[in-house]
């Protein structure tokens, strides 16, 4: 049976063996992943994702990102809204994903597939990339 702490499992697991990899399988699995490229590649994704949705930061907005994995997307939004909560469900994303100390943002450990930490109507933008297709079922 699929369960949070199954998937926390499994997570973790993927982030000790390759986590840029699991983030982004664009490149080979066993290359030597070009770290620039991946972060870079993070500021592409977020233009087309402004430009799809018809999204315009401001200084005053609180964004929430769900699956932020190792902070791809964390490290390009943070510098344009005033706050970031980035929520993922894997400590060992997590915890690569906190080495880019961003003043801004507050990582946040998922407990589940809620978002009890944010009060009622407190986000300008949620934003998930790339997660739906993790989940173990539509409900």
């Amino acid at each position: 049976m699929v369960t949070v702490n199954t998937i926390r499992s499994f997570w973790n697991e993927k982030a000790k063996e390759n986590a840029y990899w699991f983030v982004s399988s664009a490149r080979p699995y066993d290359g030597q992943r070009d770290l620039d490229e991946f972060w870079t590649s993070g500021r592409h994704i977020w233009s087309q994702l402004k430009l799809s949705i018809g999204y315009q930061p401001a200084l005053s907005d609180h964004v929430a990102e769900i699956g932020c994995g190792v902070g791809r997307l964390t490290r390009v939004i943070a510098p344009e809204v005033n706050r970031l909560e980035a929520f993922d469900i894997s400590d060992e994303m997590l915890a690569i994903a906190k080495e880019a100390d961003l003043p801004n943002v507050t990582f946040h450990h998922a407990k589940g597939f809620g978002l009890s930490e944010l009060a009622d109507c407190s986000i300008d933008l949620v934003l998930a990339y790339c997660v739906f297709q993790h989940l173990p079922s539509v409900e």
